[in-house]
C-alpha cells in the first residue's frame, strides 16, 4: 500500500509540474 501512495503522489507531483509549465508557457 506505501508504493501505491508513493506512485499516486508521484504522478500528481508530475502532472503538477507539467500543468505550471503550461500555464507559464501561456503567459
Amino acid at each position: 500500500t506505501t508504493l501505491i501512495y508513493l506512485g499516486l503522489a508521484e504522478g500528481i507531483a508530475i502532472y503538477g509540474v507539467i500543468v505550471s509549465l503550461l500555464i507559464l508557457g501561456k503567459l
